[in-house]
């Protein structure tokens, strides 16, 4: 993002690479503003922390993202968004508006949000039943993992989901494992699968690069589960090669 800094906005349409961006919190919302009015060619994006907002959305929404990775909360952030996206109040809709054309092209989904395992109900998420509308949703990753209720309402409610991620960083190994103890039960889906990555940043540019990223190593592993050289009922994927090179 230096270049975003200390280059005018004809500069950076015409000379940044802007296929695959991924921004952090330290990028000021004016600038990230600027720099996506200029390259809305973006296919892959991946906004971290909080620099993301409701006045970013008319920008975002002129785009056709076909990966992307964010915080609906963040996203979609109001005083009341708690209340909203919870269905705790009566008198508002859910904050998070999956019909926005943002998500329209969208094969790949990469949910920041966290999720309270031991409370979340399906139908108290409102937001998560409109998955299914989406039209070119594929592949669907949390980072925080949900319980068994919302996994099997998303699976059920989206049959064209192809993989449907449990991300766990390489630093909570054991807590994954744990996680697929606690609900492994209750699963009986190939598409589900709980992955290690060694680190997100590195795995994100490994995609961009080409390389086989997490959703690239879901795939593989659940073809193999499909062709019997995986044990039915194993959905975890302890797998998180170095990046690779570039040419």
């Amino acid at each position: 993002m230096e270049s975003v800094r200390t280059k005018p906005a004809p500069f950076l349409a015409s000379t940044v690479p802007r296929r695959h961006v991924l921004v952090h919190a330290r990028t000021l919302s004016e600038m990230f503003e600027s720099f996506l009015e200029s390259c809305l060619g973006i296919a892959s994006l991946s906004i971290i922390g909080d620099i993301t907002g409701p006045h970013l959305l008319p920008v975002l929404n002129n785009m056709c993202v076909q990966r992307l990775s964010v915080n609906m909360e963040q996203l979609f952030r109001d005083e009341d968004f708690e209340r909203s996206i919870f269905g705790h109040s009566d008198d508002k809709e859910c904050a998070v508006h999956l019909q926005d054309p943002l998500f329209a092209a969208a094969s790949h989904l990469d949910i920041f949000d966290h999720f309270n395992i031991n409370q979340e109900e399906p139908e108290e998420m409102l937001w998560l039943k409109h998955l299914s509308a989406l039209p070119a949703l594929t592949h669907l990753a949390f980072s925080s993992p949900p319980n068994s209720r919302v996994i099997h309402s998303v699976l059920d409610s989206c049959p064209r989901i192809d993989v449907l991620l449990i991300v766990f960083p390489v630093i909570g190994k054991n807590t994954a494992k744990e996680y697929l103890e606690y609900i492994a039960d209750d699963i009986s889906d190939n598409r589900f699968v709980v992955a290690i990555y060694k680190d997100y940043y590195s795995d994100w540019e490994l995609g961009a690069r080409g390389g086989k990223d997490i959703w690239v190593r879901a795939e593989e592993f659940i073809a193999r589960q499909k062709r019997g050289e995986i044990e039915a009922g194993d959905y975890f994927l302890d797998d998180s090669p170095a990046i690779e090179p570039s040419n």
